[in-house]
């Protein structure tokens, strides 16, 4: 059975870089960035003359009040003057300022060497003035210009931080209610029709993209579960009808071998009377009904053996096996097949091999099986039995290996050659009588052993079967398992 690697459903959550939240945001922040440099530029370099113009209007604004402040109020005492200058000042936002006027005369108290200054210079033009065309010199001192730039910047690219920082939460807080949280449902429902869970209710109450998606997928996994339920009531049926096939096949073992070894028999006891009288018109005719009677016996012998292990009533009766003489029998029974085709057998084993513990029935079945096939499909040919011990830590196993010479099997063949009823294909079938249960029968007892089998082959350069058993049965770990359900063994095998 093939290996499919199942694919990975962990969401962006454990990995915040996948997230489509945040790759959806960085591009639209790498998109903001550079128009908000590009846009800082501008805003900062008119910062400048904008300040510049301000401080103008504001100088203009604190003389001429001045200017009328002096000019309106000769009769009002200095020190009143003085308070009105200063309060003009504030409002204005000038740290201090020095007024010369031609009887008055108002200067600061602070340190003005730290502050900027702007002198102007007005000339008193009023009539009603006692000192016509006197002049009031006027110094304002204010913070310099460029500390002033400084800090108008500063709080600009604060406030522009702030905003990207806001507008950043809210876009991934608005992708990540719109869009994250319904395609993660959507991943979760994927992830689970996947693990074998079909029983899932989505959200189709969404009117966007993702509540159409969710309707036809929830619609789609209806249809899948329905179809589901179907196709296991299905199984159940068709298992419970292979089950009940075997069974009667099983139990009918008896009906059907009993008529056949009676026709068998009595065309042998024909024979040796035909034999003895010496008609010899009948003997080739009886000849044929012999073979094809245990041709056919041998037929359903396989068919009863699969139904047998189908329905779970193949038993193993493991004793003591003497290895040597079972394969000088195995040699005996097979040299026929052997010679009909003109090949050669071989045996190598060895030496250190005695006995080993297993059903011997089963260990004959298996290795006359594979070596009657391997006679079947050489011409000419060799095919040798190779015995060796496998020693383990626990266990130990006894390996045959059944090598021929002979049509070799093609590649895309090999992965069905131990099904029931299957041959390499149609040709083989034809060339080649038998019904294809040999090789399953082969490895459902091998799994019922507690061992296995595989096969190496090319074509043109023959094949080699190997089967594992372990040399004691009861040591075997996979045993009970194999007994209670050999097919899901042979499953897994494959």
């Amino acid at each position: 059975m093939n290996n499919i690697s199942q694919p990975n459903f962990e969401f962006a959550q454990s990995n915040w870089r996948q997230s489509i939240a945040v790759k959806i945001t960085a591009q639209i922040i790498w998109v903001i960035i550079p128009i908000v440099f590009v846009s800082s530029i501008f805003l900062f370099n008119s910062i400048e003359k904008d300040q510049a113009q301000i401080l103008s209007y504001k100088i203009d604004a604190l003389n001429h009040r001045i200017y009328n402040t002096v000019l309106h109020n000769l009769d009002v005492s200095n020190s009143d003057k003085s308070a009105i200058i200063k309060k003009i000042a504030a409002e204005l936002g000038f740290e201090a300022i020095e007024v010369v006027a031609p009887y008055y005369k108002l200067r600061t108290d602070i340190d003005t060497s730290q502050y900027a200054s702007i002198t102007r210079t007005l000339q008193m033009l009023s009539a009603e003035s006692a000192f016509e065309n006197a002049f009031i010199v006027i110094t304002s001192y204010h913070v310099p210009l460029d500390h002033i730039i400084d800090q108008k910047r500063k709080n600009i690219l604060a406030v522009m931080l702030l905003c990207l920082v806001v507008f950043s939460a809210f876009l991934v807080f608005s992708i990540r209610r719109w869009l994250y949280k319904p395609l993660k449902m959507l991943v979760d429902a994927t992830e689970s029709v996947t693990n074998g869970d079909n029983n899932i209710t989505l959200d189709t109450s969404r009117k966007d993209e993702f509540g159409h998606l969710s309707t036809f997928l929830q619609h789609m996994l209806d249809n899948l579960a329905d179809q589901h339920n179907k196709l296991r009531e299905t199984a159940k049926a068709a298992c419970e009808a292979n089950t009940a096939k075997s069974a009667f096949l099983a139990n009918m073992s008896h009906e059907l071998r009993t008529p056949l070894n009676a026709i068998i028999g009595y065309s042998e006891i024909m024979l040796d009377e035909a034999g003895d009288r010496g008609d010899k018109i009948y003997i080739d005719d009886l000849h044929k009904t012999i073979k094809a009677g245990k041709h056919l016996l041998s037929l359903i012998n396989d068919v009863l053996d699969l139904s047998k292990i189908e329905a779970g009533k193949m038993e193993v009766h493991a004793g003591r096996i003497n290895v040597k003489a079972l394969l000088e029998e195995i040699a005996s029974t097979i040299d026929p097949l052997v010679k009909q085709r003109n090949n050669t057998f071989n045996i190598e084993s060895d030496s250190s091999i005695t006995f080993m513990h297993s059903d011997v029935t089963k260990v004959r079945q298996i290795l006359i099986n594979l070596l009657g096939n391997a006679c079947k499909f050489a011409q000419n040919g060799q095919i040798t039995l190779k015995v060796q011990l496998q020693s383990g830590k626990t266990d130990n196993n006894m390996i045959f290996h059944v090598i021929d010479t002979g049509i070799g099997i093609k590649e895309e063949s090999l992965s069905t050659l131990f099904n029931a009823f299957t041959q390499e294909d149609n040709s083989t079938t034809r060339s080649y009588s038998g019904t294809g249960l040999g090789l399953s029968i082969c490895q459902h007892l091998c799994l019922l052993l507690g061992g296995h089998i595989k096969v190496q082959s090319s074509p043109g350069k023959g094949s080699c079967f190997t089967v594992t058993l372990p040399a004691d049965i009861n040591k075997s770990r996979t045993l009970k398992l194999a007994q209670n359900n050999p097919l899901s063994l042979a499953s897994n095998a494959n």
